[in-house]
């Protein structure tokens, strides 16, 4: 009877229990190990082609890029840089950004900017800098930059964006120069104007004082020349043509009474002050048509659409118009045609309107352009009386009171006249 070999020990039992455990960690490892390997790899493969889309968009940027590492050593740059500061790959990869170019990038403030972006995590933009290239001359550049942050501070990076504004700040100086320019021609022109105006305005005033002289000191022979011829009308004994030639001298120095007192009147709008006050139009207008001796005949129909609406006018002015455009409507009637006129008002916002209308004659277009002229005359003298600066009067004396005057006319079918003034 043979003899049963005795079985394994515990402690071999342990040891190989141990060393199995051991294999399947090793194998575990490696199996770990191998997929970390494959992440590792994919990351690199993934972070590559990151950076070359990264560099292809920085390739498409029309102004100067550059990232620099965190001892600002340039670590990339795109073509636009090679290309604005003539400088090669070998002058520009992993120099220090001071040292570009034999140091013309050495701009103390930048190298501040950029080691403070590294410590604090800020940027900065639109710093402006003049500095001297050796190929370019004096350059202004607009410098923004900001940090990139890779995987934790050992891959800090700066993007530093330049964008060259020579150009433009030349185009600013000059229209800046322009402007100073222009202001001063401005400035000569003006005194040109004022002391023109100046010796116009001394010119018009010595005008306006010699036409109020001549006009005033006119009257006075006038009027002995029209009393004179008037006693020698009572004289008995005179011959036909006696008596017409003193009935001509008596009409005519009568009509040139009349016009030097417009040409007085005219005279005074241009001379005197003007203070508006509220005016009663509608009582203006009664008393006009009661008293004036032009207006009152007995085969004049003139309606008073009443109420006429109040403005702020000088009564004074107001009553020139009314009256000289009265009597216009009165005059200018066909023959055998009694007037008829309207007067009427309108509102038209913070305005009046005040409108004077007839059934005259009308008025021609083409003389539409004369008719506020002084001496402006439409009609001849033997059909029409009238001197001529009725209307010239009108329209200085409403312009005086800060309106506005015109007139709607057609041959054959009468004329309406109007003047806007402020409403009271």
């Amino acid at each position: 009877m043979r003899e049963s070999s005795p079985g394994p020990s515990s402690s071999q039992r342990e040891a190989e229990e141990s060393l199995r455990r051991m294999n399947e960690a090793l194998l575990v490892s490696s199996v770990r190990q191998q997929e970390l390997a494959e992440q590792a790899r994919k990351a690199e493969e993934r972070m590559a082609a990151a950076l070359s889309y990264a560099e292809n968009i920085i390739e498409t940027v029309r102004e100067p890029l550059v990232v620099l590492d965190a001892s600002l050593r340039v670590v990339s740059v795109n073509r636009s840089f090679y290309r604005t500061f003539q400088v090669t790959p070998e002058e520009t990869q992993g120099r220090l950004i001071y040292d570009l170019g034999n140091r013309q990038w050495d701009i103390p403030r930048l190298r501040e900017l950029l080691e403070g972006i590294l410590r604090q995590a800020t940027e900065f933009n639109d710093f402006e800098v003049t500095q001297a290239f050796e190929h370019l001359g004096t350059r202004t550049m607009l410098l923004n930059a900001r940090r990139i942050s890779r995987e934790g501070n050992l891959h800090e990076l700066i993007l530093l964006a330049i964008e060259d504004i020579t150009e433009r700040e030349r185009d600013h100086e000059a229209l800046r120069e322009a402007h100073e320019l222009l202001a001063k021609h401005a400035r000569q022109l003006d005194a040109i104007v004022q002391q023109r105006t100046a010796r116009l305005q001394e010119t018009v005033g010595d005008l306006e004082a010699f036409s109020y002289s001549v006009a005033h000191d006119l009257r006075a022979p006038l009027r002995a020349m029209q009393g004179y011829a008037e006693e020698l009308l009572k004289e008995p004994g005179l011959s036909a043509q006696g008596l017409i030639f003193l009935q001509r001298i008596v009409r005519a120095a009568a009509r040139l009474d009349r016009l030097t007192r417009e040409v007085l009147a005219y005279s005074q709008l241009a001379r005197g002050g003007v203070k508006l006050e509220r005016v009663d139009v509608d009582k203006l207008a009664l008393a006009i048509v009661e008293q004036y001796p032009g207006i009152c005949g007995h085969k004049i129909n003139i309606d008073i659409a009443s109420p006429l609406m109040p403005v702020l006018a000088q009564e004074s002015l107001l009553t020139q118009v009314l009256s000289n455009l009265l009597v216009n409507a009165c005059k200018f009637v066909a023959p055998g045609v009694s007037p008829r006129i309207v007067v009427r008002t309108e509102a038209l916002g913070e305005f009046v309107r005040l409108w004077v209308e007839d059934n005259g004659i009308g008025i021609d277009a083409e003389h539409h352009d004369r008719l506020f002229k002084i001496f402006g005359r439409i009609h001849p003298d033997q059909k029409y009386e009238g001197t001529g600066i009725g209307l010239a009067i009108v329209k200085k004396a409403v312009e005086r009171m800060d309106g506005t005057v015109g007139f709607v006319s057609e041959p054959g079918k009468g004329t309406r006249f109007w003047a806007e003034l402020k409403m009271a």
